[in-house]
């Protein structure tokens, strides 16, 4: 009303018919313009809906309006979804309206410990609905070229735990504009993208394994098809917090790091991992450094009654392997 407008207070915008009338006025411009483009992936009703004062009981109602309008003038059928900041609601990702669900998360924590929880938690409110990362970060204040994680370690791993707990993608990094693009990380995605590439990972789904020795301290992830299986390994201690610890250590001693110095924890060697639920026969584990973006060494495998034991070369932060049976293509 202070500006001209209809309405008294902010959570009227889905209840006032004036309000609504205007805003289906608004989606048809909105489908008219932009449905046509190959780049447009999906609809967002809202970003972050929750830091509004619209309860659930206004949205959902609104949403269930709106959808039918806006699906009435795009052609193309792209998805529809929504976002929350912290308090995801399973009500509203579960409505028949709303595509795939979505989830944003700041945390300086390791993704590799915290993400497999966080998808399971998310999978049993939300058991039909991929769930895409659409924003991810180490922290929601500011990142930039100040930031200690010079070479986008946060960003890696964050990259490589959410496709391997199960969410439809990689964690989307936040700070493209201040902290990836004037650092040049893109390369990053790269070295994720060059180890999936080919795979569909809609034939995937998460298993169990188990690594030998068992205390062995080594985050492990599996996806496992009908015919192969991808594996993720990951050291704890190749963590920005770690990272940080280990730089603050060599100031203190007034040791200053060589030119091109890339934090790396110590080699773990003398694993090996426990692979089942795969037909019989002669495989081939393709090993890739996802830290590097570089096929390694292959590696031929026997299954006998489903199961086969794979000796897990040494390597330093992280190492992954996908596991085509005998016979097929490498990976170029």
């Amino acid at each position: 009303v202070a500006n001209g407008g209809p309405l008294k207070a902010p959570e009227e915008f889905t209840t006032n018919p004036e309000a609504r009338r205007l805003f289906v006025q608004r989606l048809r411009y909105t489908a008219a313009r932009w449905a046509y483009s190959p780049a447009l992936m999906a609809w967002e009703w809202w970003n972050e809906e929750d830091l509004t004062p619209i309860t659930p009981d206004l949205l959902i109602p609104w949403i269930q309006e709106m959808t039918p309008q806006l699906r009435a003038w795009d052609p193309y059928r792209h998805l529809v979804t929504t976002s929350f900041a912290s308090a995801n609601n399973p009500e509203v990702f579960n409505l028949p309206e709303i595509d795939f669900a979505q989830i944003h998360r700041y945390d300086s924590t390791d993704p590799a410990q915290t993400f497999p929880g966080l998808f399971r938690q998310l999978a049993g409110q939300i058991p039909e609905k991929p769930i895409l990362f659409g924003e991810f970060g180490d922290s929601a204040s500011i990142e930039d070229t100040a930031s200690p994680d010079q070479a986008g370690l946060h960003l890696h791993t964050g990259l490589w735990a959410s496709t391997f707990a199960g969410f439809a993608s990689g964690s989307m990094y936040w700070w493209w504009d201040s902290y990836v693009d004037p650092l040049n990380l893109w390369p990053v995605f790269g070295r994720l993208e060059r180890f999936l590439r080919g795979v569909d990972l809609a034939e995937y789904h998460s298993g169990s394994v188990g690594l030998s020795p068992a205390n062995a301290k080594v985050v492990y992830r599996i996806l496992k098809a009908p015919d192969r299986q991808l594996v993720w390994l990951h050291d704890p201690l190749y963590s920005v917090k770690e990272m940080v610890h280990i730089t603050s250590q060599m100031s203190m001693e007034k040791k200053t790091p060589e030119p091109g110095w890339v934090f790396l924890p110590e080699p773990l060697g003398g694993l090996s991992i426990a692979l089942s639920d795969l037909p019989d026969g002669d495989y081939v584990a393709y090993w890739y450094s996802p830290r590097q973006g570089e096929w390694l060494q292959d590696q031929r495998v026997s299954v006998q009654r489903g199961k086969a034991d794979v000796v897990i070369p040494e390597f330093k932060g992280v190492r992954a392997a996908p596991g085509p049976p005998a016979g097929a293509p490498p990976p170029k």
